[in-house]
């Protein structure tokens, strides 16, 4: 898993509450998907009514136009994975 907190352009595909096991078939949903653990980054929420998040994401590199176009084919959130507890979506 690459450290996500860098401002390149991800697609939140799922997100996984409670305990860690069950990551590994999200990631088989998504393939090439990686996740966040909860607090790895401020941008992504930690935790949901006490339960804690895993996020599944796609990291699109520098290429924003490939992220809009993979939210638009897949859903999910755009986000741009930064060290402030924002919630940005470049597209």
């Amino acid at each position: 898993m690459r450290r996500p907190r860098d401002p390149h352009p991800r697609l939140l595909c799922r997100g996984r509450r409670g305990p860690q096991p069950g990551i590994a078939d999200l990631l088989d949903q998504h393939p090439g998907a990686e996740f966040a653990t909860p607090g790895q980054c401020p941008s992504l929420r930690a935790s949901l009514d006490g339960a804690r998040v895993y996020a599944i994401y796609t990291d699109h590199g520098h290429d924003s136009a490939a992220l809009c176009r993979d939210k638009a084919a897949r859903g999910g959130n755009a986000r741009l994975l930064i060290s402030t507890a924002e919630y940005i979506d470049p597209c």
